[in-house]
């Protein structure tokens, strides 16, 4: 039995011009209202969700440094802060801004990550660097 292959049909310069047209188009509306950067976020979110983008986390070598607490930081209150009132308690250290996208991504996890903890041992300490 000979099976009929139907031929494909050519698509038209007209009808590509205005697939490219329109993808351009949402991506130029996207772009210039500034949706793109929670777009992108929710897109990275997504992946970071499915685990596609888990990095390997052994590790590899014990030799740390001590670390440096005299980082000089303003709190949102505008008083001066250094990470010296936190010596002794594990540090999660995050630096951050709006424009983003991958730290808007992150920020849901973070969030589920700080009510997770109930002790006093660690503090989350978040660093914007919008101006």
């Amino acid at each position: 039995m000979k099976q009929e292959t139907k031929p494909k049909k050519k698509r038209s310069v007209n009808h590509e011009l205005i697939e490219w047209g329109a993808i351009l188009g949402v991506v130029g509306v996207l772009y210039f209202s500034g949706l793109h950067v929670p777009v992108i976020g929710n897109l990275q979110r997504v992946l970071l969700w499915t685990g596609l983008m888990s990095p390997d986390t052994e590790q590899k070598n014990d030799n740390f440094r001590k670390a440096n607490y005299n980082i000089p930081l303003i709190t949102l209150d505008g008083n001066d802060f250094e990470l010296e009132e936190f010596k002794g308690k594990t540090i999660f250290l995050n630096f951050w801004a709006t424009w983003c996208p991958p730290c808007i991504a992150e920020m849901p996890n973070i969030q589920a990550l700080y009510e997770s903890v109930e002790n006093d041992t660690i503090q989350f300490v978040m660093v914007s660097l919008d101006e």
